[in-house]
């Protein structure tokens, strides 16, 4: 049976390793993941898409929020440094799961018996913050929107065309053949050109 202590260090190397990678593919340096569009060209811009080593930015955010309490638990100051890594991530679901997880640790840490006062400290701070985070979300989710007016209508063809053509091959296409061309399948799953 694993402990806490046999867990958190690998958990926080694996995100600190994201992180590095994110900091790579801000400068277009990726040795792992080639950034593309759904047509196959790569992403245009002056940084490159970070995405950390999860592939995606809404599982490297999901792992980021996950990691959050662990290093809360460690040094509640420097845990808000992982809402650089969440922010990038640029997925909502994960933007706006943030405040319930720091309100989540606050409920359950204010019993430790040598953290209540610390806790009774940062009550007005916390809340002021659980403001901001919620104020920021309204801007993520707007400014969201204005970049891309599709943004939540575009999830429906691809959920459609994937359930209908996984219903034509229940065995599926092959491997990686979700974002890629093969023999058997030329056609990509996508719902505008910004999704």
């Amino acid at each position: 049976r694993n402990t806490f202590e046999d867990l958190y260090k690998p958990l926080l190397l694996i995100g600190l390793l994201s992180c590095l990678f994110m900091l790579a593919q801000y400068f277009h340096v990726d040795p792992i993941f080639v950034p593309k569009t759904n047509n196959g060209t790569l992403m245009p811009g002056p940084i490159g898409d970070m995405i950390g080593l999860f592939g995606i930015k809404m599982a490297n955010g999901t792992f980021m929020l996950l990691l959050w309490p662990i290093l809360a638990s460690i040094s509640f100051p420097i845990s808000f440094l992982l809402m650089i890594p969440i922010f990038l991530s640029q997925a909502s679901g994960v933007f706006l799961t943030f405040p319930i997880i720091v309100g989540f640790y606050l409920w359950f840490v204010k019993d430790k018996p040598m953290l209540p006062s610390l806790v009774h400290r940062l009550i007005k701070p916390m809340v002021i913050l659980l403001v901001l985070i919620g104020g920021l979300a309204g801007y993520f989710i707007f400014n969201d929107l204005k970049t891309d007016t599709k943004t939540f209508t575009s999830r429906f063809p691809v959920w459609h065309s994937t359930f209908h053509y996984s219903m034509a091959r229940p065995m599926g296409w092959g491997p990686d053949s979700f974002r890629s061309f093969t023999n058997k399948k030329n056609f990509l799953f996508a719902g505008d050109g910004k999704y």
